[in-house]
């Protein structure tokens, strides 16, 4: 009986809004409605987050995400703004039409290693600013030419050069790439493949213009995207081991050696997925 009154609040305060449980998905709703119920949240702010909630639903997130959020909000007895400001942030990224899933993961780890909320909406902010400025420099890649492939390969993209931002690889350097990756006709896939190789070389402690350097070369030598992952374990495997790139003998680096300004291991950053800013972790 009590789930049935609950279920009709939730109902009620739908109808308020105008808002069909149709477009919203039921189960969903009704799950996160009766998690805020039972809060001991005012009505006016159990009213206001059942909105939010239901803003991010019909604008696409994924309900299990929003549930995570609010039971985890809940969890770490935060008001209902703060929530409501996570749930916020989702929404605007997915609204600019870029990849929403980076940015969710960061405010669920922070919100599962109880990290004050205003680190939490700072972290995800810079984030989300480094999504749009990344999906800038992908279109215009593919305006210009260059193959975007199908399925999600432009979103991954997307996601790549963000965490490339995020490791302070200057956006001019990116695009440098991305004009060699279209003069030499390759397609989007090995765009993402050689900043990703680079974000992951300068990470392992290489400098930004020396990874640069070892990239164009690669693309200059027509190396493909199996030779570009070879070089980049072969490189990480030096660096691991201390020895530095020297000769060339024994690696796959284009033009023998480059040199590496020593290793200080892939813990300290802040990439995609672990690495946060929050926490430390690595891509």
């Amino acid at each position: 009986m009590k789930r049935l009154l609950m279920f009709l609040t939730i109902i009620s305060l739908l109808m308020v809004y105008g808002i069909p449980m149709a477009e919203t998905g039921q189960k969903a709703i009704e799950e996160i409605g009766l998690s805020i119920e039972k809060s001991a949240f005012s009505k006016e702010t159990k009213t206001s987050l059942l909105k939010k909630v239901n803003n991010a639903v019909n604008a696409g997130i994924q309900p299990d995400d929003i549930v995570i959020i609010v039971n985890s909000g809940m969890r770490q007895n935060l008001d209902g703004k703060a929530i409501e400001g996570f749930i916020d942030i989702a929404v605007k990224v997915k609204n600019q039409n870029l990849p929403v899933r980076p940015v969710l993961d960061r405010i669920q780890q922070g919100l599962s290693k109880g990290v004050p909320t205003d680190r939490i909406m700072g972290v995800t902010g810079m984030l989300a600013e480094k999504l749009s400025v990344a999906n800038t420099i992908v279109n215009d890649l593919i305006k210009s030419g260059v193959k975007a492939g199908s399925g999600t390969a432009k979103e991954e993209t997307v996601q790549t050069v963000a965490r490339a931002l995020e490791r302070a690889i200057p956006e001019n350097i990116i695009t440098q790439i991305g004009i060699r990756v279209r003069k030499h006709n390759y397609s989007l896939s090995m765009f993402d493949r050689a900043i990703d190789t680079m974000t992951n070389l300068v990470g392992s402690g290489m400098s930004v213009e020396r990874a640069s350097r070892l990239i164009s070369k690669a693309i200059d030598k027509g190396y493909s995207e199996k030779d570009m992952l070879r070089m980049e374990r072969e490189i990480a495997s030096e660096l691991k081991g201390g020895s530095g790139i020297g000769g060339g003998a024994g690696t796959g680096a284009p033009g023998g050696g480059s040199g590496t300004s020593g290793g200080s291991g892939m813990g300290g950053g802040s990439g995609m997925g672990g690495g946060s800013g929050m926490g430390g972790g690595q891509h």
